[in-house]
């Protein structure tokens, strides 16, 4: 049997680095359905498509590869929608390969059709068709690409047709991930250095985005002798081994974060786009470093914004402002507030039993070996304060995901 260019798009995907495909099986997809079945992807058949993007965001979050999710056309793919916002608000690599009707009733506004240009607009980074055979490989590779390099949801619209026609000879275009080294200049390092210099009660504020930098942060920490609160996504790569932190702040944050960083003098904000505004100092001098130039200064005025890529390396770059560093700020009274909670009270001196209870003998169990799932909104708060660990994730939606990201965890 010839090449169709299922198999050449399912071999495109594998080599860029795909090991799991999230979806449901049917109508327009079936082509592609047997090329991942003849291929080392492993299908993760989903009761719900919108489960499939979650699972999808979800091992996209825990590895940094490309995970891939397929559906169906019309509905099949509308149903992807609430997990690829949260896929590309986290900037989770995710490729979605959107099936479409066959090119012929395009336009007249057949059964199942759908302009997914404008579906997908507010939650990708990339959208495009596959317009004939002759260019699917390099719309695959585009589309992969674009997913890894801006950390984001690309979506690959394959019409029916396309993807059972023979698969023609291209150029051997492949998928290219560099990782650059970006820092801010070093007149940048020095505005920062003077007033750091000038403070004696900083607070680093760090993100998500110092994902791979929990020394190089600890340090900096460290160097400023500052407490360090970190944001609920920031949990995983900041909390653990730092003696600086100080929890969370925001609504399901406790009082020493929260303290931390209204009563500061200046704000050192890392790789955090925390939403809310009302949490952030009145009167302190914030400085914010971020990967993405439009984060800085969006949430509330800033002194200083640089940006940096989100690498160990960037991270090493912008430690070096320690280094300019030469006055040691005195720590803040929240710095000794730790553990932000009270211990809890016994089950036999109350009528009811607190949440934190059902959580706190399983931190230190499960501290190494375990993967945590929680339901969402509400039963996320008394984990994510309580449990001090590299392994939580919250939402029952990422169960397959988390599942297939780490198979040797419980």
């Amino acid at each position: 049997m010839s090449k169709r260019v299922a198999d050449l798009l399912v071999e495109t995907l594998q080599a860029a680095g795909v090991k799991t495909c999230y979806g449901i099986v049917g109508d327009t997809m079936n082509q592609i359905a047997q090329a991942i079945h003849r291929s080392e992807i492993e299908f993760v058949h989903m009761r719900h498509e919108e489960a499939g993007a979650f699972a999808a965001a979800a091992e996209a979050s825990f590895t940094g590869r490309l995970a891939a999710c397929a559906g169906s056309c019309g509905p099949g793919t509308l149903h992807f929608i609430n997990g690829l916002y949260e896929a590309n608000r986290n900037r989770a690599p995710v490729i979605v390969i959107a099936t479409q009707i066959v090119r012929q009733d395009l336009g007249f506004e057949s059964i199942q059709e759908i302009d997914y240009d404008d579906v997908f607009k507010g939650c990708s980074v990339y959208c495009e068709m596959i317009l004939t055979p002759e260019h699917a490989r390099r719309k695959t590779v585009a589309a992969c690409q674009a997913a890894l390099t801006k950390r984001g949801v690309a979506v690959l619209v394959v019409p029916a047709d396309v993807a059972n026609a023979p698969a023609h000879e291209e150029p051997p275009y492949a998928v290219h991930v560099s990782c650059p080294l970006v820092r801010p200049s070093d007149a940048d390092l020095d505005k920062i250095a003077a007033i750091l210099n000038e403070s004696e009660a900083i607070t680093i504020y760090a993100g998500a985005g110092c994902a791979g930098a929990h020394d190089e942060v600890v340090a900096t920490a460290e160097r400023l002798k500052s407490p360090m609160a970190h944001t609920s996504r920031g949990k995983d790569f900041l909390e653990y081994d730092n003696p600086y932190n100080v929890g969370m702040t925001g609504i399901i944050g406790g009082p020493a974060g929260y303290h931390a960083i209204l009563d500061c003098d200046v704000l050192l904000q890392l790789g955090a786009d925390f939403a809310w505004t009302q949490f952030y100092p009145d009167k302190a001098t914030i400085i914010q470093i971020d990967a993405d130039p439009t984060h800085i200064g969006r949430r509330h005025p800033v002194a200083i914004g640089a940006g940096s890529m989100r690498t160990a390396a960037s991270w090493r770059g912008i430690w070096s402002v320690a280094g300019r560093i030469w006055r040691r700020p005195r720590r803040k009274p929240c710095q000794a507030r730790v553990p932000r909670f009270p211990a809890p009270t016994s089950p036999r001196s109350s009528t009811s039993t607190r949440p934190r209870m059902l959580c706190l003998p399983r931190t230190t169990a499960h501290r190494r070996s375990g993967c945590f799932v929680t339901s969402t909104p509400a039963a996320n708060v008394e984990p994510l304060r309580a449990y001090s660990t590299r392994r939580w994730r919250a939402g029952w939606h990422r169960r397959s995901g988390c599942k297939n990201a780490n198979p040797a965890d419980k």
